[in-house]
């Protein structure tokens, strides 16, 4: 009689726990900074670089000024691949133009293929830095 009630408990649990985390599935806004697999620009690394390097516009105050520095920029990749809250953790010294142009090329972005967690899709947390050389 114990080990049958004891049986019957672990199957309610064990049901009750499925269930409760096939709804948080559905319902979970989590944003995580790592992934098992992580979001990904179409195509890679690289052309993610080449998008960069096509779509930015060198500031015409770092021109005239020769600044040259380094814009990091986060954002969260959605469920859907979109990219969203966009924001400058560190920006170019003494350019703020370059933090905006760096923010406006990231807008530009297409959807990345999101980023995943035990087979399901994921939001998660990018850094992304944006290099300005003046040459």
């Amino acid at each position: 009689m114990k080990h049958s009630i004891l049986l019957l408990f672990f199957l309610i649990a064990q049901e009750y726990f499925a269930q409760s985390n096939d709804t948080l599935s559905y319902q979970d806004n989590t944003i995580y900074s790592f992934s098992e697999n992580p979001a990904e620009f179409p195509g890679g690394s690289k052309e993610m670089l080449n998008f960069i390097a096509k779509n930015i516009v060198y500031p015409q105050t770092a021109i005239k000024n020769k600044i040259s520095g380094k814009c990091f920029i986060k954002f969260i990749v959605e469920k859907n691949g979109e990219i969203s809250n966009i924001s400058i953790l560190r920006g170019v010294n003494n350019c703020p133009e370059c933090d905006i142009e760096a923010v406006r090329v990231v807008k530009l972005m297409p959807h990345w293929k999101p980023a995943t967690n035990e087979g399901k899709t994921v939001r998660t947390l990018y850094n992304l830095p944006i290099n300005f050389n003046f040459e």
